[in-house]
């Protein structure tokens, strides 16, 4: 009876036994993670399918520690030992499945409440992080790419900032007439510091086909290369070898010979053509003593300054063939600019001589634009000749006075101080403001004036004076300013100094724009008519004088960022291949950086997106509609309409009918709907403004 009862008993025990195992089985499969039940040697009494999965297979093996990758198996029994210690288990290795694969697993485990033959028994749950550590790699190595991409697009930008502050300083003496000679050394010293060279070089080619070095630069450490030093044709330098070939040349480096320049030795050099109205007239060269670190963009930022070096020597044959035109002005019988410098040189040096004092007082006529709009250009020549008859009514025996410009005048006082030529100057601008002009009625005149001791040299001199005449349109028109070291420390307070001196600067880029217009003879005075235009549509608009004078400061320096396309792309006669169009869409935004210490945050904008379209499909931000700034809508549109009038040698020029009517396809998608209906309200009010021959004022 008792043997029955206990029978009984085991049987039911093992039956519960049973059942409590299938539970645990259920229970785990759907757990989701593998699960082991474990006795004290690590022998595992159970295991879910879960765990037959992560293995890839029966999993018959009692020791499932023997799936533990050899590399981590020491760490794994530590922990083992530590959880019999009494420690949860904790720990994260790999295991190697039945087909060789390796997972990175973590398992977690401890005792439970159930005996196994009179021993603690220890439940074990493991974990796949393979596609988690997998990820947080990825994450890594991106990561880890994105620092990289981050660190070159720094330095990226860093080359950037410094290229362009090297191309405005070497452009700023080019605008302002400098001697080429100062611009050849200032082009060798700005770009060898741009590349880190150790020199650099200009050399213009001679007759018999040597190099000629006519600008150098070298680090302190190292001789300079001798200016006036002759370059054979078949020397193994980058400038001769680009001279022979007429295209970028880079020699030396480390599969190279080493070079040497008279006294200087290099491991590398490279070397830019530089070309003269088509033709080849020299090279710009950088070399170095150890060879760099790569730097795929040197040879375009060489040919960079290349292109100015071409200005310089363009504006100087500019020069010199006016020196061959008549000394005076058509329209006012006054001498012309040409004489006026020539005149202006004479007298410095007459002045410095006899320690005399000189002044010069420069005049502009206020709002000269409205003669012409108003009555046409044929009155605004009888009024500049009526305005030169009024100054030459107050000069003085030996007083020379000069038409220099659009509207401009200059009057040179010899033997005249500060003072007396303030008095002068304000005897002059009286008698204008009294003056009627026939057929306009009263018209004023701004003046500046400086004297020979607050400038260094004749350029000074007229440029000082210049800034002055700039004060006076600035505040008000119809005034005269003295440029002085006493003058500019009063304002200085007030910032007029910083504004003359930016001035100065932006007069210089205006200059440099208007040599890059003159490279090609279809864009002559392009800027000065897109200023004009642009001018008038803000006035259709509604803009005030202050915004619109804004608007044709940043017009008449729109296209300046063209000085970085070489000519062979800006000077050709057909349609550009996609690479050139590319390149010539990069001067919007080169410009504007050239000018972001010159102009307004606003007039910048406007710069960088005058070739934006109103569709978003324009250049170099794809922006749309409202988000481009009016200024660069309007200026986008006038920049446009002189394209289409004006002879190119790509295309026939429309007549203004025929441009109307594809500004008027054009509004909504091209152009800004607003400023087209402004472009044909002016078309129907003044006809003449738009016609393809106007003058700019």
């Amino acid at each position: 009876m008792i043997g029955d009862v206990a029978d009984r008993q085991a049987t039911a025990g093992a039956a519960e036994a049973e059942r409590a195992q299938r539970r645990l089985a259920a229970l785990s499969d759907a757990a989701g993670v593998a699960i082991l039940g474990c006795g004290a040697d690590g022998r595992a009494t159970f295991r879910n399918e879960r765990w037959r999965e992560l293995i890839g297979g029966s999993a018959t093996d009692a020791a499932w520690q023997g799936r533990v990758h050899p590399d981590d198996r020491e760490a794994v029994q530590t922990a083992w030992l530590e959880m019999l210690g009494g420690d949860r288990l904790a720990c994260e290795f790999r295991i190697v499945g039945d087909d060789e694969s390796v997972r990175c697993v973590a398992a977690a485990g401890g005792p439970t409440p159930e005996s196994d033959g009179g021993g603690p028994a220890y439940l074990v749950t493991v974990t796949d992080l393979t596609e988690l550590r997998d990820a947080q790699r990825r994450l890594s190595d991106a990561e880890d790419t994105m620092r990289e991409s981050r660190k070159a697009d720094d330095e990226r930008l860093v080359m950037h900032a410094r290229e362009q502050e090297a191309l405005t300083s070497v452009a700023t003496l080019v605008a302002s007439e400098a001697h080429p000679r100062a611009v050849f050394a200032a082009a060798a010293e700005r770009v060898a510091g741009m590349l880190h060279a150790d020199y650099g070089i200009v050399g213009r080619v001679e007759p018999s086909g040597a190099a000629r070095i006519v600008g150098t630069w070298s680090t302190g450490d190292l001789a300079p290369v001798r200016l006036g030093l002759t370059l054979e044709p078949d020397a193994q330098t980058a400038i001769a070898t680009a001279l022979r070939t007429g295209q970028t040349a880079a020699v030396g480096g480390e599969s190279g010979p080493p070079v040497t320049y008279h006294t200087v030795g290099a491991s590398c050099g490279l070397a830019e053509p530089i070309e003269v109205n088509g033709r080849l007239w020299g090279a710009v060269s950088v070399g170095w003593r150890q060879v760099p670190s790569a730097d795929p963009h040197a040879a375009a930022r060489l040919a960079r300054f290349a292109h100015l070096v071409s200005l310089a020597v363009t504006g100087a044959e500019a020069r010199e063939q006016l020196g061959r035109l008549a000394s005076t002005d058509h329209v006012t019988g006054l001498y012309n600019r040409r004489t006026f410098s020539d005149r202006l040189d004479a007298e410095v040096t007459r002045a410095r001589r006899h320690g005399r004092p000189l002044s010069l007082a420069v005049f502009d006529i206020d709002h000269f634009k409205l003669v012409n709009d108003t009555h046409g250009h044929q009155m605004g020549d009888r009024v500049l000749a009526e305005f030169a008859g009024c100054l030459m009514d107050e000069r003085r025996d030996g007083d020379i006075v000069a038409r220099v410009g659009g509207e401009e005048f200059a009057w040179i006082l010899p033997d005249t101080d500060g003072p007396g030529a303030e008095a002068a100057a304000e005897r002059a601008r009286v008698a204008v403001a009294e003056h009627r002009f026939p057929g306009v009625g009263q018209l004023t005149a701004s003046v500046g004036i400086c004297c020979l001791q607050d400038a260094g040299d004749a350029r000074e001199l007229f440029r000082h004076a210049d800034l002055g005449l700039y004060w006076s349109k600035s505040n008000g028109r119809n005034r005269s300013f003295r440029y002085s070291a006493e003058t500019l420390s009063l304002l200085a307070a007030d910032d007029h100094a910083g504004r003359l001196e930016d001035a100065k600067a932006l007069a210089a880029i205006r200059a440099l724009a208007a040599a890059v217009d003159a490279k090609d003879p279809s864009t002559q005075r392009h800027s000065e008519r897109v200023a004009e235009l642009a001018a008038t549509l803000a006035g259709h608009a509604g803009w005030d004088p202050a915004r619109i004078g804004l608007l044709r400061d940043a017009a008449l320096v729109h296209d300046v960022g063209k000085i970085g396309v070489p000519d062979q792309i800006l000077l050709k006669p057909g349609r550009l291949a996609p690479d050139e169009y590319e390149k010539v869409k990069t001067h919007a935004a080169l410009g504007a950086q050239m000018l972001v210490d010159l102009l307004s945050p606003e007039q910048i904008d406007w710069i960088r997106h005058h070739h934006e379209r109103y569709d978003g499909m324009g250049y170099p931000d794809r922006i749309a509609g409202r988000d481009i700034a009016e200024g660069a809508r309007i200026l986008a549109l006038a920049d446009a309409w002189d394209a289409m009038i004006v002879a190119r040698p790509y295309g026939t020029p429309r007549t203004v009918e025929q441009a109307l009517d594809e500004c008027r396809r054009g509004a909504g998608t091209h152009f800004c709907p607003h400023a087209v209906a402004s472009l044909l309200r002016l078309a129907h009010s003044s006809p003449g403004v738009l016609a393809p021959g106007r003058a700019a004022a």
